[in-house]
């Protein structure tokens, strides 16, 4: 699952066009071939979008990009840290330190 997710990644990464890459066909075929359910692979991918955004891999508008289509691709239903690193990431107001903050209290 990792592979898949940091494919989106280097997708928002590297965008310069506005492309979204993540939908919710794509979300459905990850829980399928990982055979996972759909909040298990929103909390990985908000964790990858967190852990990007601190590596400076992502800076401020491609990490609220990339979690913007999280939650559109989650049917707007995401629920625990995934909801916590979009409420975060989408209004693009976090620092660095408070993301984080974000991930130390992570359960």
């Amino acid at each position: 699952m990792k592979f898949a997710i940091d494919q989106f990644i280097e997708h928002y990464a590297t965008v310069t066009n506005g492309e979204s890459a993540l939908f919710r066909d794509n979300l459905l075929q990850i829980c399928t071939i990982h055979d996972t359910s759909e909040d298990k692979v929103c909390e990985a991918y908000a964790l990858a979008v967190c852990e990007a955004f601190v590596a400076g891999k992502l800076d401020t508008d491609r990490a609220s990009f990339a979690i913007d289509d999280l939650f559109w691709a989650a049917e707007c239903s995401l629920h625990g840290f995934a909801l916590e690193a979009f409420d975060a990431l989408e209004y693009r107001e976090s620092s660095v330190s408070d993301i984080k903050n974000l991930l130390s209290s992570r359960t």
